[in-house]
């Protein structure tokens, strides 16, 4: 099975500050979780924290981590 991803925009796309990227490295993953990247890099190795390889690439998704982040929490009123 192939699959393809469509990298083309259109310039009101591209010229939005505001959209999110849909992958990032450990150095941008790192401060939105609010920890290092060791601990970013721990938590990746033991497969704690949702990833995706590419390559020789350890990227992560803002959405995903979120995500982990909701899940994560614990007690009081969400």
């Amino acid at each position: 099975m192939q699959h393809t991803i469509d990298v083309s925009t259109n310039a009101t796309e591209a010229s939005s500050a505001t959209e999110e990227p849909i992958l990032v490295g450990a150095d941008k993953a790192a401060p939105l979780l609010s920890i290092s990247r060791r601990l970013l890099w721990t938590l990746t190795q033991a497969g704690e924290i949702p990833h995706t390889r590419i390559r020789n690439r350890v990227l992560y998704s803002p959405r995903k981590l979120r995500e982990w982040i909701d899940r994560q929490s614990q007690g009081g009123a969400a």
